[in-house]
């Protein structure tokens, strides 16, 4: 039978397929709201040269663990172009 987390709870294993530096040193998974999310971890090091881990909680992929999460921040929204289109209608006399 396999582990089922409990609400609020989760689990961090290291991560011994990484490639490249974008890619946490440790993942897993955690429970929020009865949602599993993908929990993931990088070991960095303060300015006064403590060591210390920056963790990012995101939604799974649907085609995967969501590897792809960590490695890209989120496209942020293009706004839309200005316009400045003459209508014509400043010439309406109402």
């Amino acid at each position: 039978m396999g582990y089922t987390p409990r609400e609020n709870t989760g689990s961090l294993f290291k991560n011994d397929k990484k490639t490249n530096e974008k890619q946490p040193d440790y993942q897993g998974t955690m429970l929020i709201g009865g949602k599993e999310m993908r929990l993931a971890g990088w070991m960095k090091k303060s300015a006064n040269g403590s060591s210390f881990m920056s963790l990012q909680l995101s939604e799974k992929t649907a085609g995967g663990n969501g590897a792809q999460a960590a490695q890209t921040a989120p496209a942020k929204p293009t706004p839309p172009p200005a316009t400045n289109v003459d209508t014509g209608w400043d010439d309406m006399p109402f």
